[in-house]
């Protein structure tokens, strides 16, 4: 069966046939206010308010024995499906997957372009427990049209199960993993939807702040702490329960519930570098080698940002073009009409980089990790370290 296919042929025809939770051995809800039909091999859903700009369907196919294969070489047969005929792969994304127990998910983007050249954007995800495994395919003809429907198709893609599997919720993972936790994708737009690590600057305190949307719905505006190869969720919120939350996407418009309470809502914007939202601009952490950081960097953080009394928290960190390192750091200021410092840092020895992992190997032992995120430019002109913003303030 060629998902693809099927939905093609379905995308200007309106469905009117009932709401269906079951189909062939896959369990699922349809999303609200979408149409279905059954078709040869698959059954199709469309908005009722579908347009030829807005064009899209969600396909899911009958659940298949695996029949001793790896999970993995079933799905890459099924998405070699859509390459044949003469289609070319013009992106796609890295396959992420979701694991708990014996059932596993798996969930990329792509767009191709078909023999006749047209291109659309096409969702996959595919569920197996181990024995059987069904595949879904939500097909766009455009980046608009994707946005729009992209909540619909995220909570489509989470209710589908193969019959009889657990429903508990999912430990998300991703492929790569070291150790406990999930790699974080790199930052980007897919389809009109963000994913992976976005990074901005407080203006209130100084101190690094993101955007870290993660599938699943979860997003965390707290940089974690030692790096984005094998993050842990359920660590990292409950050491920040109220600045992790649920985020989803509707019409170009982003909705983030906070833990604290909060609600953010409106327009998403891309630019040249990364992303604008809520009047605050976040940038996509780009990749450098060590040698392009050498100069002194500083940073500056605290309650007294603006002047007045408080504690402001100050790093100062010369680096050579061979990764040797000075970090001297302290915190002062005023408090009660009293001027108040003290010395927290003065730490000597080489760093290196691993990725979105900046690593100091202390000369007094001492080994330490922080998640690093450099800011697009050209020469590199501040990063992000763990929850502090470095700015350049002299080039070696």
């Amino acid at each position: 069966m060629k998902l693809a296919a099927l939905a093609f042929a379905s995308l200007f025809i309106l469905f009117t046939v009932a709401f269906s939770a079951s189909y062939q051995g896959v369990d699922f809800t349809a999303p609200a206010g979408w149409k279905s039909e059954p078709a040869e091999g698959a059954m199709g859903f469309v908005p009722s308010d579908v347009t030829p700009e807005t064009a899209t369907v969600l396909v899911v196919g009958p659940a298949e024995s695996l029949s001793g294969q790896s999970f993995e070489s079933w799905l890459e047969k099924k998405l070699s499906d859509d390459l044949l005929g003469g289609a070319k792969l013009l992106q796609t994304s890295e396959i992420t997957t979701q694991k708990q127990e014996n059932t596993t998910r798996a969930t990329l983007a792509r767009v191709i372009q078909d023999a006749e050249g047209i291109a659309t954007i096409r969702l996959y995800h595919a569920v197996t427990d181990g024995r059987n495994a069904t595949i879904a395919l939500a097909m766009s003809v455009s980046e608009d049209a994707a946005g729009k429907y992209t909540g619909a198709i995220r909570s489509f893609f989470e209710s589908m199960m193969i019959s009889g599997s657990s429903p508990r919720p999912f430990q998300s993972t991703a492929t790569g993993i070291t150790g406990k936790g999930e790699r974080v994708p790199e930052a980007a737009m897919i389809s009109g939807t963000p994913h992976g690590m976005f990074v901005g600057r407080s203006l209130l305190t100084g101190k690094s702040v993101c955007l870290l949307f993660l599938s699943g719905g979860r997003i965390t505006r707290a940089i974690p702490e030692g790096g984005l190869d094998s993050f842990d969720w359920a660590k990292h919120q409950a050491n920040h329960s109220g600045d992790c939350g649920k985020w989803e996407m509707s019409n170009s418009k982003l909705r983030i519930n906070w833990g604290d309470g909060g609600t953010h809502e409106g327009p998403l914007t891309v630019t040249s570098n990364g992303i604008e939202f809520y009047g605050k601009r976040y940038a996509k952490p780009s990749s450098v080698q060590v040698s392009a950081l050498a100069g002194r960097w500083e940073s500056s953080r605290g309650t007294a940002q603006w002047g007045g009394e408080g504690i402001n928290q100050t790093h100062t960190l010369t680096i050579g073009a061979d990764g040797s390192f000075h970090w001297e750091a302290g915190g002062g200021g005023v408090v009660s009409g009293r001027a108040v410092y003290q010395e927290t840092r003065n730490l000597n020895g080489k760093l290196q980089i691993a990725g979105s992992t900046m690593i100091f190997h202390g000369e007094d032992g001492s080994v330490e990790s922080y998640t690093f995120a450099p800011v697009p430019g050209d020469p590199i002109v501040a990063f992000s370290l763990g929850s502090n913003m470095f700015t350049r303030v002299q080039e070696q």
